[in-house]
């Protein structure tokens, strides 16, 4: 967590970044032009990030651009997100997400005007969390473990533990009368 909150921080922190969200907070300029060049920006920044996705978000938590996942989509309304309500309150948040039967850690901070006297947006970052982060988990903690959200397994730290999982899965759903 701490890895992303970081690299949000410092995409925050980018000058170019800050001037896109701070014309649409003043209302200045052509938007498919702001949402341009944040978009520009977060590719140069985050070039070297392994990152799933990441958003720019307006002040009034509104997807300025987006890279990794709906590319040419923004506008939509994310404010009602905890993570983008405390990132745009001034608070850098993480949080898990779980997103088409994938599980994400995102992490969400907020973008300061370059004048430095109020939140004109926030960075919002997302990593898929997979078998590798449980794998680190299992070896950390001493135990074997398993991701399992919205009902339906989502990974597991070894093989052997996802195969006994994802039997047990099978059982209980063809008992429920889930499969055939």
């Amino acid at each position: 967590a701490y890895t992303l909150l970081h690299a949000a921080s410092q995409t925050a922190a980018d000058a170019e970044l800050s001037a896109a969200l701070s014309a649409v907070a003043r209302e200045q300029g052509e938007l498919p032009l702001q949402h341009q060049a944040s978009q520009a920006a977060l590719r140069r920044l985050l070039v070297s990030q392994p990152v799933s996705f990441a958003w720019a978000v307006d002040h009034k938590g509104q997807v300025l651009s987006r890279i990794g996942q709906d590319e040419s989509e923004y506008r939509d309304a994310v404010d009602g997100l905890p993570v983008i309500e405390a990132a745009l309150r001034g608070y850098r948040q993480d949080d898990l997400w779980l997103v088409h039967d994938t599980l994400y850690r995102v992490a969400a901070v907020p973008v300061v005007a370059p004048t430095h006297d109020r939140y004109i947006g926030a960075v919002l970052l997302g990593n898929a969390m997979g078998s590798e982060v449980m794998a680190e988990l299992s070896q950390l903690a001493g135990v074997q473990s398993v991701f399992i959200g919205g009902g339906r397994f989502l990974s597991a730290a070894s093989s052997p533990l996802l195969s006994a999982v994802e039997a047990q899965q099978v059982r209980a759903d063809t008992l429920l009368g889930l499969r055939d």
